[in-house]
């Protein structure tokens, strides 16, 4: 029981590691939508 509650905690952490480094804004990225003459 203690075991399987370590790797689900283990597994939890490790899946929101990787949706957080994934998600985030890139500063330099550019817009493919929206205003200001991006329908080239």
């Amino acid at each position: 029981m203690n075991t399987g509650l370590i790797i689900t905690v283990i597994y939890a952490v490790v899946v929101l590691a990787i949706v957080a480094r994934i998600d985030r804004p890139r500063k330099n990225r550019q817009r493919l939508t929206g205003r200001g003459g991006d329908f080239e």
